[in-house]
């Protein structure tokens, strides 16, 4: 696994205000294995208040805290209104990079963290409100929502057979003495899951997949198998009365009490872990699924579930995650332990996979190649951990890595390739071309090999290879692995990631990528232009009055005209626009006070 060190750490710090449009900070006392957005709350001028859902890993060992699953009100500031002074942030750490050691003297960092209570981001305190939480029965290795449909409705994956899900606006508060009762205390009483799906017959501790337009959902566990569940009577909540003919009040084995419901579908075909599922974004009777046994599975509940209606090797070893294109249900990304970020055309793997579409098939225990796939890239030094496509272009998707690291790809990038051409799509990726167009933040080699002014020098990334094409952004701020991240479903570009490991404080991050990366390069360079003077610094002073002004050498302003004054009435202009918007500080006078948990 790639750590990063202090000095490339550091030199991402620097380009923050540089490569971000807003970009927040806030390191949280326990390890976090999942975050989403949830719903909008208020929408105002510069800036809109959102919830978002974060996870507490205290530990399932007798004596640990309790678990939690805690629910903020986040302040996102709108694009173009932060100022880059308001982006500088203090990471929560010591001079050596460890988190400072928290109550009861259990430390966020490794041996050197010192005393004191855990440190936090010095800007968290304007726009990170708690206003509840629940006390969920274990650790949660995972969270998803219904996306659209109801974005506060959550299902959680805990190391148990079971599933729970979570309408969090019917689930009663937990206040903060409860949730620091340890789970060994007779006084500790988890929160009672709305509703608990069963069928798995073995541990079912991270593939999980919510269909974002009906109430279904998809898992996969050690047992190997593919289960789905239908709520039909979930039409505007997750809460199912006692008496509901589908579900009876009764306690598992761990003592966790609720309305259990079986399982739909069980599709059998894998014979390993299944890793991760995803919905057909359109069709709800479509999925698939990737496991340990290197395959890409495609299930479909109206034919033979003992039998998937496609399949691929796709990959030599344990393939993690899998994310269907929302935009272009043609497209599907997979990752996983050998580190290379795929992006297969669905239309396309029938053609070697199976004789019926009339293309050569794929031999048993043959691994598709790379130009069966749209792009393959060995641009991450660490196992893919998660990957999403952005719900706002269907080019553009994320990847995360344990190295710490979270790309994000624009297919359209890709030399003569677009996402939407069904014929290009079959194009060989050129992973030797340089990165011209874009910018990767922190990317560069510890030795600072990079852009030199050379054009005829392809850039280079910190693994001393030219980034492919494809690669248009990455973000470098956690300091461990990155164990999840969303894409914002009301704001272009925002994210919301999560990092957390045993050396350094376990962040979490809000971030969106400056338009001037995002944007069409000409278009770019256009508005650039206008402030080219302001940029480089050569802004002219006006002169003193009765002084001569200094002969520069320049002739390029039009005859008779003061160059001076030009300059100071463009500086003047640009300063009028620059104060338009109100500061950081005003646009958060009117925060939510934090509840008292």
């Amino acid at each position: 696994m790639y750590v990063p060190t202090d000095e490339s750490y550091q030199r991402w710090k620097t380009l923050v205000p540089f490569v971000y449009d807003w970009f927040n900070n806030f390191n949280v006392p326990w390890p976090s294995l999942a975050v989403r957005w949830g719903s909008v709350l208020e929408d105002k001028q510069y800036k809109f208040s959102q919830r978002v859902y974060i996870t507490e890993q205290t530990g399932a060992h007798p004596g640990a805290d309790a678990n939690t699953i805690l629910s903020y009100n986040v302040d996102v500031t709108k694009p173009r209104v932060a100022a880059a002074e308001h982006m500088l942030f203090d990471d929560g750490t010591d001079g050596g990079g460890f988190a400072s050691a928290g109550a009861n003297g259990i430390a966020n960092g490794g041996e050197n963290a010192g005393g004191g209570g855990p440190r936090v981001s010095n800007i968290n305190l304007g726009f990170f409100k708690k206003v509840h939480a629940i006390i969920h029965p274990g650790e949660v290795n995972n969270m998803r929502s219904f996306g659209s449909l109801n974005p506060d409705v959550l299902v959680t994956h805990t190391d148990s057979e079971e599933l729970y899900v979570w309408d969090v606006k019917r689930q009663p508060g937990r206040s903060f003495k409860e949730c620091r009762v340890r789970n060994d205390d007779p006084n500790y009483k988890p929160s009672t899951p709305d509703l608990i799906l069963s069928g798995h017959t073995e541990f079912a501790e991270f593939a999980l997949d919510c269909h974002a337009k009906e109430y279904k959902v998809a898992s996969g566990g050690r047992d190997t198998n593919v289960l789905v569940w239908h709520l039909p009577d979930f039409s505007a909540n997750a809460a199912v009365d006692s008496s509901n003919r589908n579900g009876k009040v009764t306690t598992n084995e761990s003592g966790v009490e609720g309305v259990r419901l079986n399982a739909q579908y069980t599709f059998k075909g894998h014979t390993d872990t299944v890793e991760d599922v995803a919905f057909h974004p359109t069709d709800s009777n479509i999925l698939c699924s990737v496991s340990d046994d290197t395959r890409l599975l495609f299930w479909d509940s109206r034919c033979d579930h003992g039998k998937p209606v496609n399949a691929v090797k796709a990959s030599e070893v344990d393939v993690h995650v899998v994310d269907w294109n929302a935009l272009n249900t043609n497209l599907i990304v997979t990752g996983g332990k050998d580190k290379i970020v795929k992006v297969w055309d669905w239309r396309k793997i029938g053609e070697f996979s199976s004789p019926r579409k009339g293309g050569k098939k794929q031999q048993e225990g043959e691994t598709a190649s790379e130009k069966d796939m749209v792009i393959m890239s060995h641009s991450h030094e660490g196992e893919i951990l998660r990957a999403s496509w952005s719900p706002h272009d269907e080019n553009v998707f994320a990847s995360a890595s344990d190295d710490g690291c979270l790309n994000v790809w624009d297919l359209s990038r890709k030399k003569g390739t677009n996402s939407s051409d069904e014929e290009a799509t079959t194009t060989a990726n050129d992973n030797d071309k340089p990165n011209t167009d874009g910018a990767t933040a922190g990317a560069e080699n510890d030795s600072g090999e990079g852009d030199d002014g050379n054009t005829n020098k392809p850039k280079k990334s910190r693994f001393g290879e030219a980034p492919p094409d494809e690669l248009l952004f990455t973000h470098s701020g956690h300091r461990n692995p990155i164990t999840d991240f969303q894409w914002n479903p009301h704001d272009p570009w925002t994210v919301v990631s999560s990092g957390s490991g045993a050396n350094v404080a376990s962040t979490c991050q809000f971030w969106r990528i400056s338009d001037l990366i995002t944007r069409p390069k000409e278009e770019v360079m256009q508005e650039l232009e206008k402030h080219s003077a302001y940029i480089c610094g050569r802004a002219a002073k006006p002169a003193e009055s009765g002084d001569d002004t200094e002969d520069t050498g320049d002739d390029t302003s039009d005859a008779g005209d003061d160059p001076n004054t030009k300059e100071e009435d463009f500086v003047k202009r640009e300063e009028e626009n620059m104060t338009r918007n109100p500061s950081y500080e005003t646009a958060q006078e009117e925060a939510f006070e934090a509840m008292d948990l």
